[in-house]
């Protein structure tokens, strides 16, 4: 049910704001207080997981990646749920040891190169914390910028290109 009451934007805006300050405290390097934003315990991808795997996998981020951070490029609710696409930025100083990022990044020596790709986060807010969390990532995209897969060449140029007489 959708209301347009002023409550349901109240609680929309609020899930909306620990969405955010779960992204701020990650870019902060504060993982022990974005973990204990989400419940105890969460669904992560649909898998019931209690908040201390959450700080694992976020552990293992910030071991793979120093410096990583999320910037918010677009972010919507509606009732409970809420979407937000961002940009996941970092350096891959560290070693992965979860299969975390696609499992992509399990025992791969840093790279010492930076990736940017896009990331889908959805979520649902439910008493004041993160109580499901799923991801769609651009995993190829950052093995590529990581140089661990090729880069796909293409000139988009010839998709534009008059058909020849």
């Amino acid at each position: 049910m959708v209301e347009f009451g002023s409550q349901q934007m109240t609680n929309e805006a609020d899930n909306i704001s620990i969405v955010r300050r779960q992204y701020e405290l990650v870019s902060a390097g504060r993982i022990e207080d974005a973990a204990a934003l989400f419940s105890d315990p969460t669904r992560n991808h649909g898998r019931e997981v209690p908040r201390r795997a959450v700080l694992a996998i976020l552990q293992d981020i910030k071991t793979t990646f120093p410096d990583w951070s999320f910037t918010i490029q677009d972010i919507v609710a509606q009732g409970h749920t809420v979407a937000a696409r961002c940009r996941f930025r970092g350096t891959h100083e560290g070693t992965g040891q979860l299969p975390v990022n696609g499992g992509l990044m399990i025992g791969v020596s840093p790279t010492h190169k930076q990736m940017d790709v896009q990331h889908i986060h959805w979520y649902v807010v439910k008493e004041g914390l993160i109580a499901e969390h799923w991801a769609s990532r651009d995993d190829i995209a950052m093995m590529q910028q990581l140089g661990l897969l090729p880069e796909t060449k293409f000139d988009l140029s010839k998709l534009a290109a008059p058909p020849p007489r």
